[in-house]
C-alpha cells in the first residue's frame, strides 16, 4: 500500500515532506518519471550523464530521498514513451525542463520507427539502472491511445514489444508491465464513448480487443481506476471482475497503480463531479477489500495530501486536488483510519 511522492509545494521542502510521509504511511511507492523523454540524447546513449540538466537532477532528487528516506520500501517505476496527456505521439521532450514541443526533427516520428526505438529502450535502462525498481511500467493506460488514435495502435505495438522484450532481456528478473486505465476499458468516459460510436460498436470489445492484444508483453496487470470521474457511477462487490478475469486468463498478479476519490465536489465542463469526506472513506474500504479478498500485489492511492489550488485551476489540478488521505493542513481525513486499518494486516507472500 502506497502512493506517488506528489508534494503540496515543488520545492526541497515540498519533497522532503511527503517522502516523510510515505516513510509513515506507505510500504510501496510509485515514482513517475513521465514528464517527457530526453530523445535526441537518448537515442546514442544510456548514459544519464548525458541527459539534460535538468532532468539528471530530478532523477537525483528522488535516488536520494529513495536511499536515504526510504530504502526499504517497494519501488513501482513508472514512465511512459506515449504523450501522457494527448496521447496521439510519442512523448513530449525533456529538454531545458520537462514538457517541452518535440523538436521539428523528432515531431511526427512514427511509435514503430527505428530512432523511437533506440531511444526508448536506452531511456528506459537508463531509468532502470539508475532506481534499481521493483516493478517497471513503461506504458501507462494504453488503451487511451487506442481510444483517441486506433489507427496508431499497429505501430505502437511493434515499438511495444520491441521495448518489452528488450528490458527483459537487460533486466530478466524485474516485472515489467503495462497499465490499462479501467474504465475507459468498460467503455465509459468520452473518449470510449467516441471510438466506439467512431467504429459503429455499441459495447468496449475493440478497446478490451486491444488490450488483450498485448497481454503477451506484459508480466502483471496494473489498473489505473478512478471511478469518481464518471459522476453516473455505481461501483459494487462486481466491479473489479473483469480485470481479474484478465489477470487469471494470462496467470499474472495485477495490482492498482493509481487510484483515488476526491472528498470534494468541483465542477467540470459545467458538470457538478461529487466528492464528500464519507464517499472518500467508503471508496477506500471497498477497494481496499477488493485487493485483499482478490490478493492485489499493492495499492497505490496518487496523491498522498490535497494541494487545493496550489497547483493551479486547470482541469487536470482540480481533478485531483482533493484525493489526498490528508487534507491541505495536513490533518488525517477518515479515510486514513481505514487506510491504516488495513495496513495493519499482515502481508501475504508474493507470487
Amino acid at each position: 500500500m502506497g502512493f506517488t511522492p506528489y508534494p503540496v509545494e515543488f520545492t526541497l521542502e515540498g519533497f522532503a515532506e511527503i517522502y516523510l510521509t510515505l516513510q509513515k504511511h506507505a510500504d510501496v511507492y510509485a515514482l513517475f518519471v513521465h514528464d517527457g523523454v530526453p530523445w535526441p540524447q537518448a537515442l546514442n546513449t544510456t548514459d544519464i550523464a548525458a541527459y539534460p540538466r535538468t532532468l539528471r537532477e530530478y532523477l537525483e532528487l528522488h535516488k536520494t530521498m529513495r536511499d536515504r528516506v526510504l530504502p526499504k520500501h517497494k519501488l513501482y517505476l513508472v514512465t511512459n514513451v506515449i504523450h501522457h496527456q494527448k496521447y496521439d505521439q510519442i512523448a513530449p521532450l525533456w529538454g531545458a525542463g520537462p514538457n517541452e514541443d518535440l523538436p521539428a526533427d523528432w515531431d511526427g516520428t512514427a511509435f514503430d520507427s527505428d530512432r523511437v526505438k533506440r531511444a526508448s529502450l536506452n531511456y528506459l535502462k537508463a531509468l532502470v539502472e539508475h532506481f534499481r525498481p521493483d516493478y517497471f511500467t513503461f506504458a501507462v493506460e494504453i488503451n487511451i491511445l487506442f481510444s483517441r488514435r486506433p489507427d496508431l495502435w499497429p505501430r505502437y505495438s511493434e515499438l511495444h514489444r520491441f521495448l518489452y522484450r528488450g528490458v527483459r532481456e537487460a533486466f530478466p528478473t524485474l516485472p515489467v508491465c503495462y497499465s490499462i486505465h479501467y474504465e475507459n476499458m468498460l467503455g465509459l468516459g468520452t473518449d470510449a464513448r467516441n471510438v466506439l460510436r467512431r467504429l459503429g460498436e455499441t459495447k468496449p470489445d475493440p478497446i478490451i480487443n486491444a488490450v488483450g492484444s498485448l497481454l503477451d508483453s506484459t508480466d502483471c496487470i496494473a489498473l489505473s481506476t478512478y471511478p469518481f470521474m464518471v459522476p453516473e457511477l455505481t461501483i459494487n462487490e462486481r466491479y473489479y471482475d473483469f480485470a481479474r478475469q484478465i489477470a487469471l486468463f494470462r496467470n499474472v498478479p495485477m495490482f492498482i497503480e493509481q487510484t483515488g476519490h476526491t472528498s470534494q465536489p468541483f465542477d467540470v465542463f459545467g458538470v457538478t463531479v461529487p466528492g464528500s469526506t464519507s464517499a472518500q472513506e467508503a471508496f477506500m474500504a471497498r477497494i481496499l477489500f477488493e485487493a485483499l479478498l482478490f490478493d492485489f500485489l499493492f495499492v497505490i492511492n496518487w496523491v498522498p495530501r490535497d494541494y487545493g489550488l496550489r497547483h493551479g485551476d486547470d482541469i487536470f489540478s482540480r481533478t485531483w486536488a482533493h484525493t489526498g488521505l490528508f487534507d491541505e493542513a495536513g490533518a488525517p481525513k477518515p479515510a486514513l483510519n481505514v487506510w491504516e486499518a488495513f495496513r495493519a494486516l499482515p502481508l501475504r507472500p508474493e507470487r
